[in-house]
């Protein structure tokens, strides 16, 4: 059952993110993926476009991507730690499943 043992390791992943502080070199290699992968998506005139049209039509303000971008760098392990356990709890978690039985 491929869906059943996905599921299984997906709590085992929530349960390692509320109890173990990710560690300093894995934040910092998902943190430069976070940045490189925002700068890929801004470039060019047309993804400007986009962002400053995301900005307008939910009444965002006009610095919203720079703080954006600065919680990213400012974020640390006993942040996340504290946001799993306070966002990923496995009682509270609805699943959905979609495929054959």
């Amino acid at each position: 059952d491929v869906a059943g043992d996905a599921v299984k390791e997906i709590y085992k992943e929530i349960q390692l993110l509320r109890q173990e502080k990710i560690e300093a070199e894995e934040l910092h290699m998902v943190k430069n993926y976070m940045l490189g992968s925002f700068l890929r998506n801004s470039d060019g005139p047309f993804a400007m476009a986009d962002r400053f049209k995301g900005i307008y039509f939910y009444g965002l303000d006009y610095g919203y991507y720079e703080h954006h971008l600065e919680k990213i760098n400012r974020i640390n392990s006993e942040e996340l730690l504290e946001l799993a356990n306070k966002y990923l709890d496995p009682e509270s978690l609805t699943e959905v499943l979609a495929g054959k039985k």
